[in-house]
């Protein structure tokens, strides 16, 4: 098509191009190249008339017009093209960020699912939402659609990404359901990951023991980008209850408005999270849950606490060299492990578990004050493949990481006993890390672990 560009004042693009038929077009380059190209021919006095070859977008006379220019041509220039782009105009790329992310047919997650992407999987970035919240993208077979910015990273990002007009978004359609009778789990969802605003549905539920993959958890709620409050009161019989969540993403439990469990963050589900809890007559309970991207599901369950063991033999520990291995201890008189460790030294483990230490009111060793302490332990240690269950018993804060991977934490003041389950641990040895800090009172950490030799869940 030939004609001049003209600039468009107080429109959501810079330039458009009249032809023939006198419909005015919004026109962006497909390239920071060609954009800056239009820029200038737009800018010249008397504008020239010149050539472009592009897409159409959308592809209905129906809607607002926008041409993607891949080659413009002016009198006396040379036409720069998509398909030989400029050495400084490199070609954006997307790397998805998780598994089963939705490409929507639109730069929204109420337009129609097109694909749904892998872990790792490129696809090419060819322009962005008028926002810049969504990328629209070209990928490896051939189908375009458009994903979340934050589920992807992007490579050789630049501002003068094109803006795409996707189609027109669909009217959203609500149907007014009764509210309904509460017996068991009263359920609340959100089109957002904060849990605000109103509740797009509210469902009673029965048990909390959901995977919905990378689809939506009923009609009316996002695919991605929600969450969910689960809310109940129960009467508990004078007892040590067990508490065991697993999650992909975020979850956090609350006993009565304290909260005892908070893993706030995007997971893999591949931890399970365990917290004991004496409780004796009617409590409230409410545990929350976020997705952002992927796949998604939730387990919440309950039970009557198994007895703990007051000690545990070297044999229930799976580290066949346990009498052996030491750990490289590092000490600190704060309670943050910062700075420089005033005492450093190589100890062993305990008889009874890997880290068996007491120090009652007293202090680990010199220059380690009686209170407001911290320390990191660091081992290597051999295990055998399978599920593991890492417990503590500690006054006041632990963080247990194996091979840099969180499997448990408790960093608050006071006593406390737990254990979370690890799956699929692979053979051989592995780096395990404990922190610890005692602010006052009774200084205690004990940390142990044991294959699960119970039926083995998937992850």
């Amino acid at each position: 098509m030939r004609s001049k560009l003209s600039t468009a004042d107080d429109q959501l693009f810079s330039y458009y191009f009249t032809p023939n038929n006198g419909v005015a077009i919004a026109v962006v380059g497909e390239t920071a190249a060609i954009e800056q190209q239009v820029d200038e021919l737009a800018q010249q006095s008397p504008a020239p008339e010149v050539r472009i070859w592009g897409v159409r977008q959308p592809a209905s006379d129906s809607e607002p017009a926008m041409i993607i220019i891949s080659e413009i041509l002016a009198e006396g220039m040379t036409p720069i093209t998509t398909a030989t782009p400029s050495a400084t105009a490199a070609v954006a790329t997307a790397t998805v960020r998780v598994n089963g992310v939705n490409l929507y047919s639109g730069p929204g997650q109420n337009y129609a699912v097109v694909e749904q992407l892998s872990m790792n999987e490129q696809c090419q970035v060819t322009g962005r939402s008028q926002v810049g919240d969504w990328l629209h993208l070209r990928c490896m077979n051939v189908v375009d659609g458009w994903v979340a910015m934050q589920l992807v990273t992007v490579s050789n990002l630049t501002l003068n990404l094109p803006i795409v007009l996707g189609p027109v978004a669909p009217t959203p359609t609500f149907t007014l359901t009764p509210t309904p009778t509460i017996r068991n789990w009263k359920t609340s969802y959100f089109n957002n990951t904060t849990l605000t605003g109103t509740p797009v549905l509210v469902a009673d539920v029965e048990s909390i023991n959901m995977n919905w993959g990378s689809g939506a958890p009923a009609a009316g709620v996002n695919a991605d980008n929600f969450s969910i409050r689960f809310e109940r009161t129960l009467d508990f019989a004078p007892n040590t209850y067990r508490f065991t969540v697993r999650a992909d993403d975020g979850i956090r439990v609350w006993v009565d408005e304290r909260l005892i469990l908070d893993q706030w963050n995007v997971s893999a589900g591949d931890v399970e999270y365990v917290v004991d809890l004496y409780l004796a007559g009617s409590h409230a309970l409410r545990i929350e849950y976020y997705e952002v991207g992927g796949l998604a599901f939730v387990m919440f369950t309950y039970g009557v606490a198994p007895p703990i063991v007051a000690t545990a033999t070297p044999s229930t520990i799976q580290a066949p060299d346990l009498g052996g291995s030491s750990w490289s201890a590092d000490y600190f008189d704060n309670p943050d492990l910062s700075g420089i460790p005033v005492m450093r030294r190589r100890e062993g483990t305990g008889a009874a578990a890997p880290l068996d230490l007491f120090w009652s009111s007293g202090t680990p060793g010199y220059g380690v004050p009686t209170t407001n302490w911290s320390a990191r332990w660091l081992g290597d240690f051999s295990f055998e493949s399978g599920n593991y269950v890492f417990a503590a018993r500690v006054n006041d804060g632990v963080r247990i990481f194996i091979d840099d991977i969180r499997v448990l934490e408790e960093w608050n003041d006071g006593y406390w006993e737990g254990y979370n389950k690890f799956f699929d641990l692979g053979v051989g040895y592995h780096t395990m890390r404990v922190e610890y800090y005692n602010r006052t009172g009774e200084g205690r950490l004990q940390v142990w672990w044991y294959k699960d030799v119970g039926p083995q869940l998937a992850p």
